[in-house]
């Protein structure tokens, strides 16, 4: 089970719609699809994210982050 709970909200009104990205060092980032209208409490899920780890990257820490979809910039929810 991949979820969010209790996530931080980012929106004045309505509801937020979360996203996660996946970046490896030196590996373009990778990220889930935008979950509308996820708000704080969402399932990912449906969701698979494909990371290719070889011998130059296995020893490299794996940068998590929760994003707000917005129009413009993207907020951050948090990262890990």
């Amino acid at each position: 089970c991949h979820e969010g709970r209790n996530m931080k909200n980012m929106e004045l009104m309505g509801k937020q719609d979360p996203y996660c990205q996946f970046e490896l060092a030196g590996k373009k980032p990778k990220r889930t699809k935008t979950i509308k209208n996820g708000g704080t409490d969402c399932s990912f899920n449906d969701e698979r994210v494909v990371l290719w780890i070889d011998k130059d990257t296995w020893t490299s820490d794996l940068r998590f982050s929760a994003y707000d979809e917005d129009i413009g910039a993207d907020d951050l929810i948090g990262a890990r």
